[in-house]
């Protein structure tokens, strides 16, 4: 049985409402700026309650496409529903809100619900079209921004030219893209050995892990399928000179995309790795640092988002615990060995 198919027999309780895993939850996590993404963005007020109150859920999908750290998963029925649309995938894939009343092959109640790697993935393999209806008399209209975002988050990922062949935006039906193939174009078009197709580009299901960040597993593994990926805009911290390799943001990161590392030849250096595609932006990294080690999230270009990038860090170990800090007392002893934490640190 395939990972994803042992999930969803597994998890029937998620049928029709998504799942949270609160350890990767940025409440969880710190306390000094209150996340409320999820809260303010679900229309029937399911996060005001803790737990979750999960009986008044729509399944609309919106909080699992806001949510920085990747702990909101979509329900079974939503996953099923997405991964169904690679096993039929066709060049022109045609997304769209449920006020419109034309065929498409995936409708949300709000395009805002779409998670952006999952758009992405699909303007890879061909051109993604949205088609939005009425949105300023829309019940969801309070969250055309988020769909905005998402779309200005789409450009600076692709770049303007990548974007523009493969990506369209209407709200006028008829110029959705035209996909009438006959039997035979579409043959060719699944034979074909000039391009590469969706069902070359998708991996196998059992490679993944269906939790928040399926959709971001899926998109660096089409990438890296290909055989000339575009270069991409992935937003990521960078160190700064002030990072002592204290390890706090390595432990707490949600995503798993920081790490640390001796150097095993030089004595008291330090090496921080930050992976680009497992790196969600959602700054929390920035926030705990209690010595400024690290910026805001920002655009990185890079054509290999499984290249590490590194940052070197020259800090005396502490000599009780071996832990490097920039704060290493006449004794040799860290702050925590010396029972004093850092005076920025919030938890």
């Amino acid at each position: 049985m395939s990972v994803i198919s042992d999930y969803l027999a597994r998890k029937l309780i998620y049928e029709n409402h998504p799942a949270r895993r609160d350890a990767g939850c940025l409440n969880t996590l710190q306390t000094r700026q209150p996340c409320r993404l999820c809260a303010d963005i679900c229309p029937e007020g399911v996060f005001d309650h803790d737990p979750p109150a999960w009986e008044r859920c729509s399944d609309c999908e919106l909080c699992t496409a806001v949510c920085p750290t990747r702990c909101l998963s979509s329900s079974q029925s939503h996953l099923r529903s997405l991964l169904a649309l690679f096993s039929d995938h066709h060049p022109d894939l045609l997304l769209s809100c449920t006020r419109q009343t034309v065929s498409a092959d995936h409708k949300m109640p709000c395009l805002a619900a779409y998670p952006i790697e999952l758009a992405a993935v699909f303007a890879l393999t061909g051109t993604l079209t949205f088609l939005y209806g009425d949105c300023k008399n829309c019940p969801h209209s309070d969250h055309l921004q988020q769909f905005h975002e998402m779309i200005t988050a789409l450009r600076q990922f692709f770049m303007e030219d990548w974007f523009q062949k493969h990506i369209i935006l209407t709200d006028d039906p008829s110029k959705a893209p035209k996909r009438n193939y006959s039997r035979r174009e579409a043959l060719q078009f699944l034979f074909s050995k000039t391009r590469q197709t969706a069902g070359s580009l998708i991996p196998s299901m059992d490679d993944l892990s269906p939790d928040g960040s399926i959709w971001r597993q899926l998109l660096v593994q089409c990438l890296l399928s290909m055989e000339h990926p575009p270069v991409c805009t992935w937003d990521i911290p960078s160190f700064t000179t002030s990072c002592s390799a204290c390890g706090i943001c390595t432990r707490l990161c949600p995503s798993g995309a920081l790490h640390r590392l001796a150097d095993e030849e030089q004595k008291d250096t330090w090496y921080l790795a930050l992976i680009p595609w497992r790196c969600t932006g959602c700054g929390l990294c920035k926030d705990i640092c209690p010595d400024e080690g690290m910026t805001a999230p920002k655009p990185y270009a890079c054509a290999d988002p499984t290249s590490p990038v590194l940052h070197r860090v020259h800090a005396a170990s502490c000599v009780r615990c071996g832990e490097p800090s920039g704060m290493i007392s006449s004794e040799g002893l860290c702050p925590r060995c010396q029972g004093k934490p850092p005076e920025n640190l919030h938890f």
